[in-house]
């Protein structure tokens, strides 16, 4: 059943304003404090098909929730899924309505804390006889979003409570309805003591943005100055396509930060899968047939072998445990135990890992212990950069390869 009582909106007349410092972004926010800075520079981004959608469903939502009555024009499947968001947020409110709160797509802000902290939410519900605040937040798109620790749910709660003053919860509970994976919300709750924690983060993190805004004009747009962080993020920043740290880290780390993550299969998605499994095998083997005849020194147009990628081994593995010998190795190293093993599950660290906490001297100490050996051959296209082996000794190398492993497993 709908509330009879009418809910807090933003006038729709009112322009619709993005906070640089919005609780949508707050994860890129804080994790990369000179992408705000870096954003302010470029072009607004132009919105995608599944942004789109999202901000219809947004829209109809609202209005289902005012008007009590599914607005007309909405498809089946989007109907279904938009039902279970507000038969949700109606089940939440509160059986004693005296002095109970609904927010409905209301515009909330903690000037307090800055003159952009602010964001609107889709659904708040204060329930004033049981002192329990509901934040909910709608998400259309197939991603998956947890509502523990969520920094949105979060943010909206503490600007709720600067906005509305009445408002003084000893339980909050967030819910983030994802209605086009499950029709129940994820659920998690806290008390006033976290969202106080959450605070002095956001304030921490605030000053930190305003300081790279600064260094950003007194730099004159130099971004190499900027506390720029790389990451899964990335995606979302409007200063993406600008950014050099970004361009650095996919190159330094091999991948494309960009990639977008898979949300859904193509309705087609069944014949193309079951038509790979079948032709995966037959693929196989004409990939190592083709390899084994220039292997042999024949030749294949288009295409060619190069050396793969070098592999560390030890130089004596008889000497290593487990990849790495805790007790000998690297106690002769100078290393603690703590340095060597990971938390919370104890296991060696990687080699990477390790050279992360050791000494220079520790360092040329630990290379001594490896030595290089080249992988095997590898079948590529003629556009690939890397050097072909020359057909000649292409038989040869592999041989001397495989005698390498040959003479290691002996030692072992």
């Amino acid at each position: 059943m709908k509330p009879s009582l009418r809910p807090i909106t933003t006038p729709d007349d009112e322009p619709e304003y993005h906070s640089p410092i919005g609780w949508s972004g707050w994860e890129r926010h804080s994790s990369c404090h000179g992408s705000v800075a870096l954003a302010a520079l470029c072009p607004k981004a132009i919105s995608s098909a599944a942004a789109d959608l999202g901000t219809l469903a947004h829209r109809l939502a609202r209005r289902w929730l005012l008007e009590g009555v599914c607005p007309e024009g909405v498809d089946r499947e989007m109907r279904g899924h938009l039902w279970d968001y507000v038969r949700e947020v109606w089940a939440t409110f509160p059986r004693i309505s005296i002095g109970a709160l609904w927010v409905v797509e209301g515009r909330l802000s903690a000037p307090s804390i800055h003159e952009d902290c602010s964001g609107t939410v889709d659904a708040l519900v204060w329930d004033a006889h049981e002192k329990v605040l509901g934040v909910h937040d709608l998400k259309y798109g197939k991603f998956p979003v947890d509502a523990k620790n969520n920094s949105q749910l979060m943010g909206y709660a503490l600007c709720a409570l600067e906005t509305y003053t009445q408002i003084q919860p000893e339980r909050i509970d967030f819910y983030i309805h994802q209605v086009r994976i499950s029709p129940k919300p994820d659920k998690w709750f806290c008390d006033a003591i976290d969202l106080d924690i959450f605070r002095d983060e956001v304030v921490e993190h605030v000053a930190a943005i305003e300081a790279q805004k600064a260094i950003l004009e007194k730099s004159k747009g130099d971004q190499s100055k900027l506390d720029l962080h790389a990451g899964d993020h990335c995606r979302y920043c409007p200063a993406w396509s600008v950014c050099q740290e970004r361009i650095l880290a996919a190159k330094r780390e091999g991948i494309d930060l960009l990639i977008p993550k898979p949300e859904e299969l193509p309705g087609d998605a069944s014949t193309i899968v079951q038509f790979a499994l079948k032709a995966a095998p037959w693929a196989a083997a004409v990939l190592k047939q083709a390899k084994d005849h220039m292997k042999k020194g024949g030749s294949i147009p288009g295409l060619k072998l190069v050396a793969g990628k070098r592999a560390r081994v030890p130089v004596d593995p008889g000497s290593f445990e487990d990849e790495l010998t805790t007790e000998t190795d690297l106690g002769g190293l100078g290393l603690r135990l703590d340095q060597v093993r990971t938390k919370p599950e104890p296991k060696t660290k990687s080699v990477k890992q390790l050279e992360e906490v050791m000494t220079e001297a520790q360092k040329k100490a630990f290379a001594s212990m490896w030595r290089y050996q080249e992988g095997a051959p590898v079948l590529v296209t003629e556009s690939d950069k890397r050097p072909a082996l020359k057909k000649a000794n292409a038989e040869d190398y592999f041989k001397a390869i495989e005698d390498n492993s040959e003479e290691d497993e002996e030692t072992e």
